[in-house]
């Protein structure tokens, strides 16, 4: 063989090596879709309800479970169905209940902030506006979760000061507020890091804890200090918190309690500026 015929099928070779290795390099590479997350949406006229699950995509194929109830959407927890796309960093869960027809959330991970947007779609709601909703929230992957560090997350039993004078809110009406804590029951509260800021939300006042209604409001004034405003149908609580070494306290700014006395018997007790503590109930 002639030695050009030589030299010109080592440069084939090469280039074609070459090639090879540039189709290696630009092949675009896939995100790691595994872990725990927790989304909030909408649902019945309300904001904030919890959507929680993991997926494990280090087997195939990929799999997803909803690790809570999601009572507002009639789901009890179980498998979900998923479908991944890692090269895009997305992928969509589905599910079938009465509540929600066909459920959709179509999600997209950014994996440098472990931060999540999406669309979450379902075939029947009360409200019309409710069936198309954009959602956010965040991944946590490990034991760690994302957020300050002081914050211990758990269920929470908030306990108030016994000696807070409690006064009736109509300044105009009698009727007694010396104990107007008979009939609320424990007030739970979960507490948790949500990205960069805290979560609390109210639960139901026995185990296992359920999800339940309320509307809260969080505003940080640093990482381990916050206000917090938790409102349902009998109770609202406006209340500033200190977390520190797994202890929360803090003081109710104010706290009202509706009283309800026979069937039609109503009115509101009211106390300000009420030491508070919360004990660790759960994790």
């Amino acid at each position: 063989m002639h030695l050009s015929w030589i030299v010109l099928a080592a440069g084939l070779v090469a280039a074609g090596d070459q090639g090879q290795r540039v189709d290696k390099k630009s092949a675009p590479s896939a995100c790691d879709l595994a872990g725990s997350y927790r989304l909030r949406f909408r649902s019945n006229g309300q904001d904030g309800w919890w959507f929680r699950f993991n997926v494990e995509a280090g087997r195939s194929p990929a799999k997803a479970m909803l690790v809570e109830d999601v009572e507002v959407l009639g789901l009890k927890s179980g498998p979900l169905t998923l479908t991944p796309d890692p090269v895009a960093c997305r992928f969509t869960l589905s599910k079938k209940g009465h509540a929600v027809g066909n459920l959709a959330i179509a999600i997209d991970l950014d994996t440098k902030t472990d931060t999540l947007t999406g669309k979450l779609t379902r075939t029947k709601a009360i409200d019309e506006a409710e069936k198309h909703l954009v959602v956010g929230g965040v991944r946590d992957r490990g034991a760690a979760r994302s957020g300050p560090a002081c914050i211990t997350p758990g269920f929470y039993e908030v306990e108030f000061d016994p000696k807070a004078r409690w006064r009736n809110a109509d300044k105009g009406d009698k009727r007694s507020c010396k104990q107007p804590l008979i009939g609320m029951g424990a007030l739970i509260l979960r507490i948790e890091p949500y990205g960069k800021t805290v979560a609390v939300g109210k639960r139901a006042s026995e185990p296992p804890y359920k999800e339940a209604w309320a509307t809260d409001q969080v505003t940080m004034q640093d990482d381990c200090n916050v206000t917090a405003k938790i409102e349902d149908a009998e109770t609202t609580l406006e209340a500033k918190l200190t977390f520190a070494d797994g202890q929360v306290t803090g003081t109710a700014i104010e706290v009202t309690h509706q009283v309800i006395e026979g069937d039609e018997d109503i009115w509101n007790c009211v106390a300000r500026k009420v030491p508070l503590t919360m004990k660790r109930v759960q994790e």
